[in-house]
């Protein structure tokens, strides 16, 4: 069940990202009719249900990396709390503000890592999933 992509996953395709195949399985006629794809293209724009699973997705990812000892727990408070300051903006209905602070949350990965604190292929991942996240925020 995993192996498939889900709703507001982050998961990179190029410059864009997976759609959720789930709606295949439920609904495969309405999503044939919607004109849906394996993929969504990032010159769509990115609705606020889509941004808010989206960053849940991310918080997610961080909550494991801190149960598998990959991140320590305040680390990962840290980027929890980058993640639910995205959530509040998103909350206000700004997706493209939202953006800048998902930056400063990629930002903030981006310098655990050159400070030594967490290992690149570990968060691999979180950092094509800001990507992805960021170019799709910011066409909206």
């Amino acid at each position: 069940m995993q192996s498939m992509p889900g709703r507001g996953n982050t998961i990179p395709y190029g410059v864009d990202g997976m759609e959720n195949w789930w709606r295949f399985t439920g609904d495969w006629d309405g999503s044939i009719k919607a004109g849906a794809g394996l993929y969504v293209s990032s010159l769509k724009p990115m609705s606020l249900r889509t941004a808010r699973d989206a960053v849940r997705t991310l918080k997610g990812q961080v909550a494991a990396l801190v149960s598998l000892g990959k991140l320590t727990s305040t680390d990962g408070t840290a980027l929890q709390g980058r993640l639910d300051a995205a959530a509040r903006v998103l909350d206000g209905g700004q997706v493209r503000p939202a953006a800048n602070v998902i930056r400063g949350f990629r930002m903030q990965v981006v310098s655990l890592i050159e400070g030594g604190r967490v290992a690149r292929p570990d968060v691999r991942t979180l950092l094509a999933g800001t990507k992805w996240l960021i170019s799709r925020m910011a066409a909206s």
